[in-house]
């Protein structure tokens, strides 16, 4: 067999072997497209809790209280909280809550449930408090976005302002926290380990916009 038949069923052979390799790709292609978050935009709380779980929502409370309140030249307990996390949390502070007594004091815990049922309800923890893989994505895709908030980096805060401290420490973790206010670490928090698989405590170590608060006085 020569000439044009010859050309036309060697280009059918190669179509036959190349199409089930175009449909794994497609369908790898597809999945990826799939886990793009395109719901509301999270919280910091809520990004803290995808994160590392109860305890770092709390932090990341704290940490927008505490740039507000030096903001403003102000006691942390004279700065009104945005979120039902940052007035629960100070109020607890104010009544010498510290440390684990502060996350699982019965205000904290309620606002904790909440955050963790919008985690449920958006697809981004599963009923064994992990992170989905949406969950997974979303969290890297915000911590990319967000990089000049890592603590190595030395952000301003004052500068950035409440909303910016509690997503850096929501999206970098504990050692933003010390970076943010090492007294206030060193007076109210705990260890907290790193486990990117668990969103539950204790195991825990977009643009924010509007949805991170402001931590109003």
């Amino acid at each position: 067999m020569s000439g044009p038949r010859a050309i036309l069923l060697i280009i059918v052979v190669l179509v036959i072997a190349i199409a089930p390799l175009a449909l794994i790709v497609g369908a790898a292609t597809g999945r990826r497209r799939a886990l793009v978050y395109t719901g509301p935009p999270p919280t910091s709380e809520q990004l803290a809790y995808l994160h590392l779980g109860r305890g770092l929502a709390v932090q990341s409370a704290l940490a927008c209280l505490h740039v507000a309140a030096t903001m403003h030249d102000r006691p942390m307990a004279g700065i009104r909280g945005t979120t039902p996390l940052q007035r629960a949390v100070n109020d607890e502070v104010a009544l010498g809550r510290r440390g684990r007594a502060l996350v699982t004091s019965p205000p904290v815990a309620v606002a904790l449930d909440e955050i963790q049922r919008s985690l449920y309800q958006k697809g981004l923890l599963s009923g064994l408090d992990r992170r989905t893989q949406l969950g997974q994505a979303l969290l890297h895709q915000q911590q990319r976005q967000h990089h000049y908030l890592a603590p190595s980096l030395r952000p301003a805060w004052r500068t950035y302002g409440p909303a910016a401290a509690g997503l850096g420490v929501a999206l970098h973790g504990p050692a933003t926290m010390t970076a943010i206010s090492p007294h206030l670490s060193a007076e109210l928090l705990w260890p907290i380990r790193g486990n990117r698989t668990r969103g539950s405590w204790p195991s825990s170590s977009s643009s924010c916009g509007n949805a991170c608060g402001s931590c109003a006085t």
